[in-house]
C-alpha cells in the first residue's frame, strides 16, 4: 500500500500545493469570519 498522495491526480496535487502555499503566506479566511458571513447570508434568506 502506497502513500495516498501518490494516488491523487495531478490536478488534485496542484490544488493541495496551492492551499499549502496560501496557508503558509496567511492567504486565507479564518473559520470565525466564514461562519459570520454564512450567518448573515442564512438570516437574509430565512
Amino acid at each position: 500500500m502506497g502513500d495516498w498522495f501518490e494516488e491523487l491526480s495531478e490536478e488534485e496535487k496542484q490544488e493541495i500545493e496551492i492551499g499549502l502555499y496560501q496557508a503558509e503566506n496567511n492567504q486565507f479566511v479564518n473559520h470565525e469570519d466564514v461562519m459570520e458571513i454564512f450567518q448573515k447570508y442564512k438570516q437574509k434568506n430565512t
